[in-house]
């Protein structure tokens, strides 16, 4: 599957779907139990309301973090769109200087 399709699958689905699994659950529950976890290894022992800030702190985190990632995918999704439409319309690209008749202007 190539890369627009597969954006297209995801964006498809919508940004609150993409948030809840994404963000809060794969990113801010893992988090939260790794984070639990590493903590028990070092310290040999949890409180049980450390646990249960930080199944309440990761998550929300994941929610900001889901939502920098639907953007960025969004905007990837939206280049890979217009670089399509650019080459589908024949036009060309000018590498180096802008020549007088683009409309330059002086210092």
């Amino acid at each position: 599957m190539g890369r627009k399709a597969k954006l297209e699958r995801i964006l498809g689905r919508g940004k609150a779907r993409y948030i809840v699994l994404n963000g809060v659950v794969g990113w801010g529950v893992s988090t939260a139990a790794a984070f639990s976890a590493w903590n028990w290894y070092i310290h040999g022992s949890l409180k049980p309301v450390e646990v249960a800030v930080t199944f309440i702190v990761f998550p929300l985190g994941g929610i900001v973090w889901g939502n920098v990632m639907w953007g960025i995918l969004k905007n990837q999704y939206v280049g890979l769109r217009r670089r399509e439409a650019d080459a589908g319309s024949g036009e060309t690209q000018r590498v180096g200087k802008p020549t007088s008749a683009e409309g330059v202007r002086g210092p």
